[in-house]
């Protein structure tokens, strides 16, 4: 008796035949585009916090952006909402003193010749410091993130280190007027 062949298993997902388009896919970018998006434009999480959260590989989702410009223009826009929250919040941070506790302390040596700190002086103040550090910090980012934006206004030199290519000084509008004159008078 002869052997049937057997038919090859095709395993299925979700009832469709796996490798077949159209079959579904382990993540729902429908569900989970507009997610990323609300929380990017908060300004509070950078996308690899919020992908591990919603347990999403960031790859997926820069696949996701490089296929379709929809979901791309979605997420610049995203982008722009959060630069913009982080650009508010160092106003706050700058406006609003944050009070903590500053001790002073000194080495002290006690008789049996052993030195430890003792707090001196204890005061509340403002932590302008640590305010400071946090304004500049985002500020810097917002920099690097959006240049455009954010950055320092650039300012091109076009002088020559011999001065050969220094631009002519403007004129005034006397001196304009004569030059036109002369050149009209020519033809």
């Amino acid at each position: 008796m002869a052997k049937q062949p057997t038919a090859k298993k095709i395993t299925k997902r979700n009832g469709k035949p796996a490798g077949v388009r159209g079959a579904d896919r382990k993540y729902d970018r429908a569900k989970l585009v507009p997610k990323i998006c609300a929380r990017l434009a908060t300004g509070k999480e950078p996308m690899a916090v919020i992908c591990r959260d919603l347990k999403v590989p960031v790859r997926t989702v820069n696949d996701w952006r490089a296929a379709d410009p929809d979901i791309a223009a979605q997420f610049d826009e995203a982008r722009d909402l959060g630069y913009d929250a982080i650009a508010h919040d160092t106003l706050v941070i700058a406006d609003t003193p944050l009070v903590g506790v500053v001790e002073k302390l000194e080495l002290v040596k006690s008789k049996n010749g052993r030195s430890k700190l003792v707090v001196t002086e204890r005061r509340n103040e403002d932590m302008l410091g640590h305010r400071k550090l946090q304004v500049e910090t985002r500020l810097k980012l917002l920099a690097k993130w959006d240049p455009r934006r954010y950055g320092d206004k650039q300012q091109l030199d076009h002088t020559s280190s011999d001065r050969s290519m220094t631009p002519a000084p403007a004129m005034s509008k006397q001196e304009l007027r004569e030059v036109v004159q002369a050149v009209t008078e020519k033809f």
